[in-house]
């Protein structure tokens, strides 16, 4: 078995069968067309293979209960469709691992109509919608005050979509339209240099040398570009 965290999928020549879950199980294909995963392990004794104990996790007395979801997405790989099956594979999972988080408080001391009019409902920091193939994977306080860590990715592989898997070019100041930007500054994906100041080991590959540039600026002032499966990461400073 091998860990599958996201998704497991079986692909032939027309057909292609994709099981997504929403936490880390096993997963293998022990026969040509056949895909199983392993929901929970439970054994009642040691297996032998180098644990040296019981894989036998109990809580309040009583076998740990295994939870989740699973989402079977099945369909054909060569005809002609407006979002291929493996884009909306894509799609799914990002929904599935990073679902809107939920936080309630008690309002038990005010009507609604009260709370409607005294209070601010609705907020986004975002003044628009993301491309469907870009997702914004992080946005969080930055090192100076009003200065933000922003990280977008590019969702798709090369050549998996005839439209998605294409580079797309997103506008940052007309996405962040609630606040001004004062300036932004393009990091490592790590965030612990500027990338102007990084400098890149270079591989030599053998027989033929293959080099693809994935680098791209900053242009116009806040429009940036992804390339398939590429993440981009900035330091943006508000005014």
């Amino acid at each position: 078995y091998y860990p599958v965290t996201a998704k497991i999928a079986l692909q032939d020549d027309n057909l292609r069968l994709a099981v997504l879950n929403d936490r880390a199980q096993g997963g293998t294909s022990m026969q040509d067309g056949v895909l199983e995963l392993m929901v929970h392990r439970r054994l009642l004794r040691d297996d032998a293979f180098g644990v040296g104990e019981a894989l036998n996790e109990t809580a309040y007395g009583l076998g740990l209960v295994a939870r989740g979801k699973h989402y079977l997405l099945f369909d054909t790989v060569k005809e002609n469709k407006m979002v291929s099956v493996q884009a909306r594979e894509r799609f799914l999972q990002n929904q599935i691992l990073t679902p809107a988080w939920k936080f309630l408080s008690d309002a038990s001391d005010f009507d609604f109509e009260t709370w409607q009019s005294s209070f601010n409902n609705a907020f986004s920091a975002l003044s628009g919608s993301l491309p469907l193939n870009v997702n914004l994977l992080t946005f969080e306080p930055w090192k100076q005050a009003h200065s933000y860590l922003v990280r977008f990715e590019h969702l798709l592989e090369k050549d998996e979509d005839p439209l998605y898997s294409l580079p797309v070019t997103i506008d940052i100041e007309h996405l962040f339209g609630s606040f001004k930007i004062g300036s932004i500054k393009e990091t490592t994906l790590a965030a612990n240099q500027w990338l102007e100041d990084a400098t890149r080991l270079k591989f030599t590959a053998d027989p033929v040398p293959i080099t693809e540039k994935v680098k791209s600026k900053v242009y116009e002032g806040v429009k940036i570009t992804l390339k398939p499966m590429e993440i981009r990461t900035f330091v943006i400073e508000m005014q």
